[in-house]
């Protein structure tokens, strides 16, 4: 962002920076980090990835809702929604 001299685009990092120092976002990094949870999210991707590779629309909107709900529910469960 400062390389390209994007002000707007510096002030918004700037804001992100401060956020993930706040104990909410540290909280959340640390569950996040859980091998098997992300062993979990990086096949999520994977199947989102072949299918839109494969140019095929409905299975790619299917893996995105299947993950997006994935997400939703492990932060549920961890009291982060």
């Amino acid at each position: 962002a400062q390389a390209a001299r994007n002000g707007l685009l510096q002030s918004t990092l700037a804001g992100i920076w401060v956020e993930m120092s706040a104990p909410l976002w540290q909280a959340l990094q640390t569950h996040i980090r859980n091998p098997l949870l992300r062993l979990r999210w990086i096949e999520d991707h994977e199947k989102i990835y072949a299918a839109l590779a494969a140019r095929d629309r409905r299975r790619a909107r299917s893996a995105m809702k299947a993950h997006v709900e994935e997400v939703r529910h492990t932060l549920e469960k961890a009291r982060f929604l």
